[in-house]
């Protein structure tokens, strides 16, 4: 009984945690929306579609013009933004990837609704609302890249401050055995055992000696995102976070041979 109590009082606080602490993989939009003299608009209906699934998030402005849309699986999106009294605005190919926090401001113009004024260029949007450094291995550079063996933690080393060259095993080797110990990967000059890895944001990281637990093969991954200091809290116990998110699907049909 007094190992049990333990056991639960564990799986209890992972099921309540919540969603932040476990999505680390997932992406999200905010801004704020403002009319032609500067005063926000509260109320304003925010429309986010994923471009591949058609998939749509709904959400409306706070009295501060300030939106937010939470836990959106990377990939490409389209921002629509709608009020009583102005013509709709609409910002194209707004891309997020791993654990992005975009920002995405709008300025409406006074109109009716049925107008709309769409953007379909801008500069690259900077991350200004996260402090977290990393680098992301896009879904061309997995599938381009030649890999012996298949095997995507190999781009792990096209990060900056990653080297292969440190000695992979220990007792990791003698006990665990094949490749889950044979991982040479140093950030920033840090042992091997201070690696974290996660798969579309849940742990996927031995409590033993904090080498990986499942390796996906290439063909179902989309991208993962190496990051090497500075990020929030929700990610925690280890010096670098390797996080790995699976392809989502879309409404095309594909395959691979």
């Amino acid at each position: 009984m007094r190992i049990l109590r333990p056991l639960m009082c564990s799986l209890v606080l992972c099921f309540c945690l919540p969603p932040e602490a476990r999505t680390q993989t997932y992406a999200e939009i905010s801004g704020l929306v403002t009319d032609p003299t500067g005063a926000v608009v509260p109320g304003a209906a925010v429309t986010v579609t994923n471009v591949a699934t058609r998939q749509t998030r709904t959400v409306q402005t706070s009295a501060a013009g300030v939106y937010h849309v939470p836990f959106l699986v990377p990939g490409t999106y389209e921002v629509r933004v709608e009020a009583s009294g102005f013509r709709s605005a609409v910002r194209s190919n707004v891309l997020l990837e791993v654990g992005d926090v975009a920002r995405v401001d709008f300025t409406l113009e006074v109109g009716a609704v049925t107008e709309s004024i769409e953007v379909v260029g801008a500069a690259e949007m900077l991350q200004t609302e996260s402090t977290a450094l990393g680098t992301v291995i896009e879904n061309k550079r997995i599938i381009d890249l030649p890999l012996n063996g298949r095997n995507y933690l190999q781009l792990v080393k096209l990060t900056p401050m990653v080297t292969g060259e440190m000695g992979a095993g220990g007792q990791a080797g003698a006990r665990q055995g094949g490749e889950r110990a044979d991982q040479a990967i140093s950030v920033a000059g840090q042992r091997l055992e201070f690696n974290h890895y996660t798969l579309d944001g849940v742990e996927n990281t031995d409590v033993n000696f904090n080498t990986f637990i499942i390796r996906p093969s290439i063909d179902a991954l989309q991208e993962f995102k190496v990051q090497t200091g500075i990020y929030s809290a929700e990610f925690g116990r280890a010096t670098a976070q390797i996080n790995v998110t699976t392809k989502s699907g879309t409404n095309e049909f594909h395959g691979t041979v």
